[in-house]
């Protein structure tokens, strides 16, 4: 059976030590909620770039801690054939959580 997979990717360089910790934590979540295997990208941004996609998506001002979108039906899959549904993508906005 396919294990799940969490990629995360630092959107700013300073965020990337966070990568390996937060990969850890979300598999160990994830194998203990779900019981199919999942796929998942987590991205780390800055307050800036939080703040422009809370306004595009979701016409709020400001950046949030926590953004989520579900993966589109347009976009290939990749995981097709290894066993696991992807279930979108996770923004992460580490200074900002770090404030609450």
């Amino acid at each position: 059976m396919a294990r799940s997979c969490v990629t995360v990717l630092p959107l700013d360089a300073k965020f990337k030590f966070l990568s390996q910790p937060i990969k850890k934590v979300l598999l160990s979540a994830l194998k203990d909620l779900i019981s199919r295997p999942i796929q998942c990208d987590v991205f780390l941004m800055s307050d800036k770039i939080s703040a422009d996609l809370h306004k595009r998506f979701l016409q709020k001002s400001g950046p949030a801690n926590v953004l989520s979108f579900p993966e589109p039906d347009f976009i290939p899959h990749p995981e097709v054939g290894s066993g696991r549904v992807f279930i979108g993508e996770i923004y992460l906005a580490p200074n900002r959580i770090k404030s609450r």
